[in-house]
């Protein structure tokens, strides 16, 4: 991070109260954060493969039924993380989880490895941590049903609602969230074992997919809510108001930058932010 980059940061922190987590896809133990030596000179330094000198840095066993070993390299890869995370300001750490949308991994694809790696990242980050820093998860929250307890180490459950399997509509996003058949099991089926329905809705917000400048021009894609109405799906998910009654988390979007071109500029996510929280001094400036 250059000292613009970082200035900009602590601006937006100091002043505009924003909060930045940081944020990558997790897989397997070692991504993102193993020194790039290591994977550049495995040859040189006497191993077979990458794989093999990234399992020796973390210490990742050669006998996978040894369980403690495991769990060990797990914690010690958590741990760096969030040393990472602290060492650039940043306010806390999104887990990107998408092990069945093509990023399956050692960590991730066992529901109790999983749980390892969140409950080392809790104590640094989340409602259990006591640091007031945040633990975000997107992607696919709903799919760790081997561990519901997981979702007490969270602060927001980040849901890929990317284009709804369009046409988007209100009944999609009550199945994402409650009942399933959506891109697997809802979140309340998930957790509701250790949570209440009610926080298990505080805590979930619905993102709408702006990698394609189109669409982000355009507020996304389209979108009919239960009374018929039609509009583009970033309105959607921001008007939508679950059939369980309680109050969702929010609306968001991937990449808002792709927008920033439109007049004003980012015409449509300020208007979602004036739907869910309407204020007397309206943030669209036209």
């Amino acid at each position: 991070m250059t000292e613009a980059q970082k200035k900009d940061l602590q601006f937006c922190q100091q002043v505009k109260g924003t909060r930045f987590t940081m944020c990558f896809i997790i897989r397997s133990v070692g991504d993102q954060i193993t020194p790039q030596n290591i994977r550049e000179n495995w040859e040189n330094m006497g191993f077979s493969s990458e794989k093999e000198a990234v399992n020796d840095f973390w210490e990742w066993p050669s006998d996978e039924s040894n369980k403690e070993a495991i769990e060990a390299s797990i914690r010690k890869y958590a741990s760096a993380i969030a040393d990472t995370v602290n060492k650039y300001g940043y306010d806390g750490f999104d887990i990107d989880y998408e092990p069945n949308f093509g990023n399956p991994g050692n960590i991730v694809d066992e529901d109790d490895r999983m749980f390892a790696f969140v409950d080392e990242l809790g104590k640094y980050f989340g409602p259990k941590s006591g640091t007031g820093k945040l633990l975000v998860i997107d992607g696919e929250p709903q799919s760790i049903t081997g561990r519901p307890e997981v979702g007490l180490y969270f602060d927001y459950f980040i849901i890929q609602a990317y284009n709804n399997s369009s046409p988007g509509s209100d009944s999609k996003l009550d199945k994402r969230l409650i009942t399933g058949g959506v891109a697997g099991a809802g979140l309340v089926q998930t957790y509701s074992s250790v949570m209440s329905e009610e926080q298990i809705t505080k805590m979930t917000i619905m993102t709408e997919n702006f990698e394609a400048t189109d669409a982000a021009m355009d507020g996304g894609y389209d979108y009919t809510d239960r009374y018929g109405n039609k509009m583009k799906s970033l309105e959607g998910m921001a008007r939508w108001q679950p059939s369980n009654g309680f109050r969702k988390g929010g609306a968001g979007t991937y990449h808002m930058e792709a927008e920033y071109g439109t007049s004003p500029e980012y015409k449509n996510i300020r208007r979602a932010i004036q739907i869910m929280n309407p204020s007397s001094h309206s943030l669209l400036k036209n």
